[in-house]
């Protein structure tokens, strides 16, 4: 089943807008009022979601780009994008 996820896209839900202002991301939810900051490695994840890369190619990128291990990319990445699913702020795409 994780592999399945792994290979999946999603795409940012209606509503969900995202900039970079100077050195930080920001999420607006103009749906719900909500403005989110993201650190150097959230946002990137962010940028890559936006780009239409499935989970599996945006934790190939971020091991490469922030020289960590493959486990530790794996399962941080993991995590992150499936709060960001459970918050409603990306979904899959179809």
């Amino acid at each position: 089943m994780e592999t399945d996820i792994k290979l999946k896209k999603y795409k940012i839900a209606k509503g969900i807008s995202f900039r970079k202002i100077l050195d930080e991301f920001v999420i607006v939810n103009s749906q719900g009022g909500e403005i989110l900051t993201l650190n150097e490695s959230g946002g990137r994840i962010f940028e890559l979601l936006q780009a239409n890369k499935s989970i599996e190619e945006i934790i190939a990128i971020i091991t490469d780009e922030f020289e960590t291990t493959d486990e530790t990319v794996n399962n941080d990445t993991t995590e992150y994008i499936n709060s960001l699913i459970e918050t409603g702020i990306v979904t899959e795409d179809d």
